[in-house]
């Protein structure tokens, strides 16, 4: 039996799914006693883009399916690309590519398309896991809660389907959602004396600069049924969540003074 000559120490496949095609790179870390040919076996229908040693670029062809790399003694790095004409499918597997020999460190990343939730995935024991799942289990809960709840008008399919939107978020990220529409609730139960600094804290609103000049404020409130507002602009110079000023000053034109206001008030 002969002894080994090649050790291929890391390889890492990486794929990228698109809609009509698919793009993958091997990554190859090896070692060479002695020089030589390598023949890799690439995927069906492949068509190599390029091949890189130790960061130069190599002028070899595909013959088939098969590529053959130039070994020399020592450690090289070796970078391969493809393309493949299948694009992302329901039910998708990662392309097979033989290497020729016995590999360690073997890995496999598979980076998909933003609009598309990995639901499952197979593999070795100690491979792939999907968290979705126990996420969804933990939601089922904690919707069903919120639902029962009075300080919204959500439901729990409102609450579930809202849950399940979040989970692509941050979990500090979905908190602050789910808190200020708890929050719009609470503040509809409130009565509040004016001088409170609660009452103070609360007169927050949505206020929007528009290209034209024109300022636009909408109070956050809590109505009974769910409703949408539609602001639509061009070039908005700015918008944001302010809190309304309370000063009297602020709201007079110039011209009536606030004991006049105040007169005008009682005679009507």
């Amino acid at each position: 039996m002969g002894r080994q000559t090649l050790t291929i120490d890391d390889s890492a496949l990486t794929i990228k799914p698109g809609k009509r095609a698919t793009e993958a790179s091997l990554k190859l870390q090896l070692r060479s006693s002695q020089g030589g040919e390598q023949a890799l076996t690439l995927p069906e229908q492949a068509e190599l883009q390029g091949v890189f040693i130790d960061g130069r670029p190599q002028p070899i062809r595909q013959e088939g399916r098969q590529v053959t790399l130039p070994l020399t003694p020592g450690k090289r790095e070796i970078d391969l690309s493809w393309m493949t004409p299948q694009g992302v499918v329901s039910l998708y597997h990662t392309p097979l590519v033989n290497l020729g020999t016995a590999s360690v460190n073997g890995r496999i990343h598979l980076e998909m398309p933003g609009d598309r939730w990995v639901l499952f995935a197979g593999g070795p024991r100690l491979g792939p896991a999907v968290l979705f799942w126990g996420v969804l289990l933990l939601l089922v809960p904690i919707a069903f809660g919120l639902g029962w709840s009075a300080l919204t008008p959500l439901k729990f399919h409102h609450w579930l389907l809202l849950g399940i939107g979040l989970t692509q978020l941050e979990a500090v990220n979905a908190l602050v959602v789910v808190g200020w529409l708890l929050a719009l609730g609470v503040r509809s139960w409130l009565t509040l004396d004016d001088r409170d600094w609660a009452f103070n804290f609360m007169q927050i609103g949505l206020a929007i600069w528009t290209g034209s000049g024109e300022r636009i404020w909408r109070p956050l409130n809590n109505p009974p049924r769910v409703m949408n507002n539609t602001f639509i602009d061009n070039n908005v110079r700015g918008f944001g969540l302010l809190q309304r000023d309370r000063s009297f000053a602020r709201y007079l034109d110039g011209r009536v003074e606030k004991d006049t206001f105040h007169a005008n008030y009682d005679c009507d």
